[in-house]
C-alpha cells in the first residue's frame, strides 16, 4: 500500500463492484479496515452491507473507517467458522496475516467465534456475494454456512494450501464442498474471470469465484 497508494486495491475494490447492485446484500467476512465494504457502499443503497471482523484492533480500525465514511455497513467482532465459542487469534504486527489458534499461546488473544448461518439467522434474504478471506479457515467458515450457501449467489475467496495446511485439510476440499452444494468454481487472472477449476492441488496462492447453478 505505501508503494502502489490509493491504487492498491483499486483493482479488487473495481471487481468486487461489478458483481453488486444498488439492493445487493454483501457478506465480508476478513474484512480487516473494511475497505472492500466501504468500495460496495458506494453501490449498495438500498441493500445490506455486513462486515465481520475478528482482530479487536483491526475491528476498531475498521469501524472508524466506517463511521467515517459510510453509513450503511453493520460490523461485526467476532470469528467465523463452524461453530460457536471461544478461540484464539495470533497478535502479529502484519495485521493481515493474523489467523485463527485453538491454543492460548505466546500473544494469541481470546475471541468470540459463531457461524455465518447463526449470525445471519432469518434477518438475510439472497446473498450476491459472500467474500471469505480467513487465512486458511475458509473450509469452516463454508462448513458453518449450510443455509446461507443456498441463498448465496458469488463467492469470492483465496486459496492456498500452504494456508489450509495450518488446518490440516487440502484446498480440494473447499472445491469439493462447494460443488456439494451447486457451485461451479473459476479461477480469477487479474480478476477477470478464467477457466472452470479442475486442478486438486493449490501450491500458490490464487483467487478464485464460486458461482451458484442457481444463479442462472
Amino acid at each position: 500500500m505505501f508503494i502502489q497508494g490509493k491504487n492498491f486495491y483499486h483493482d479488487e475494490e473495481k471487481f468486487i463492484k461489478s458483481l453488486i447492485k444498488n439492493d445487493s446484500t454483501f457478506i465480508d467476512i476478513g474484512a480487516n479496515i473494511g475497505n472492500l465494504s466501504l468500495a460496495a457502499a458506494n453501490i449498495i443503497n438500498d441493500g445490506k452491507i455486513i462486515a465481520i471482523e475478528a482482530h479487536p484492533k483491526t475491528y476498531r480500525s475498521m469501524l472508524q473507517n466506517i463511521n467515517d465514511n459510510a453509513k450503511n455497513i453493520d460490523a461485526y467482532n467476532l470469528a467465523v467458522g463452524d461453530e460457536s465459542g471461544e478461540i484464539y487469534l495470533t497478535d502479529f504486527s502484519a495485521d493481515d496475516c493474523n489467523h485463527i489458534s485453538k491454543e492460548n499461546i505466546n500473544n494469541n488473544v481470546a475471541i468470540n467465534i459463531d457461524t455465518i448461518d447463526n449470525i445471519l439467522g432469518h434477518d438475510v434474504g439472497k446473498i450476491d456475494l459472500l467474500k471469505i478471506d480467513v487465512e486458511g479457515f475458509e473450509l469452516m467458515v463454508l462448513k458453518g454456512a449450510k443455509i446461507s450457501l443456498s441463498k448465496t449467489k458469488y463467492i469470492y475467496f483465496e486459496l492456498w494450501d500452504k494456508l489450509t495446511e495450518k488446518f490440516k485439510y487440502s484446498g480440494s476440499e473447499i472445491i469439493d464442498l462447494l460443488r456439494k452444494h451447486n457451485f461451479k468454481i473459476f479461477n480469477l487472472n487479474n480478476f477477470a474471470i478464467g477457466d472452470e477449476v479442475k486442478k486438486r492441488q493449490f501450491p500458490e496462492i490464487g483467487e478464485y469465484l464460486a458461482i451458484s447453478n442457481r444463479s442462472k
